[in-house]
């Protein structure tokens, strides 16, 4: 399932809007058609405003999804509705400085996924909202951050402190699962990999104007 699908999955008329688009790319229409241009500004505000992006409500489940690239990171902030569907609520993206696309640990870019996305999302969550999930699909992080010691690798111990400071909890999520957190750590070479109705929507969530809860 793609990024397009899962965006369907909780804004219905998604795919009927994003039809246009995708004919662009299908040498269907010209990028500056009326109802391209229109279509595209819808799908803009209704990925971007309420009610998906909005305050965070007390009572209800919260989790925070994360996965690193080679060269990036990317986080979302997600709440389950009444309907027992997962939400987002906020986006998050961090690009690697050049020493830190030099590590060779993939868990330690993994790590640092974690700790930023906490870091990013904590002020936009209630006090005494309760646990609060952590999803990520390195499995091996996952292991490593169950244990009660002390990490000697920095990124690790920095996501375990952070975890423990909004009393989180660690959980895998299968790579297929996890796909706006995928799609935003994905740098520009990597988002080429995606179908262009995909990579249109990454442009959205990325857009620095749109990574803040509720702004």
């Amino acid at each position: 399932m793609g990024l397009l699908n899962y965006m369907t999955s909780f804004i219905p008329r998604l795919a009927e809007l994003a039809k246009p688009i995708r004919e662009v790319f299908q040498n269907k229409r010209k990028i500056d058609d009326e109802i391209v241009l229109k279509n595209f500004k819808i799908i803009q505000q209704i990925i971007t405003q309420d009610p998906y992006l909005k305050m965070i409500e007390p009572r209800k489940p919260i989790k925070i999804q994360t996965d690193a690239s080679e060269k990036a990171t990317g986080a979302v902030l997600l709440q389950q509705d009444n309907k027992g569907i997962w939400i987002p609520r906020g986006y998050y993206s961090y690009t690697f400085t050049p020493t830190e696309q030099k590590w060779n640990s993939t868990v330690q870019k993994e790590a640092k996924a974690i700790a930023n996305a906490i870091k990013h999302f904590q002020k936009d969550l209630p006090i005494g909202i309760g646990q609060i999930i952590i999803e990520t699909d390195s499995n091996t992080l996952v292991n490593m951050l169950k244990q009660s010691k002390q990490h000697q690798d920095q990124e690790v111990a920095m996501a375990q402190y952070r975890i423990g400071k909004i009393i989180g909890e660690i959980n895998h999520i299968r790579r297929e699962e996890n796909i706006l957190a995928d799609s935003l750590s994905k740098n520009n070479n990597e988002k080429q990999k995606y179908s262009e109705i995909d990579r249109l929507l990454v442009g959205i969530l990325d857009n620095e104007q749109y990574k803040i809860v509720n702004k």
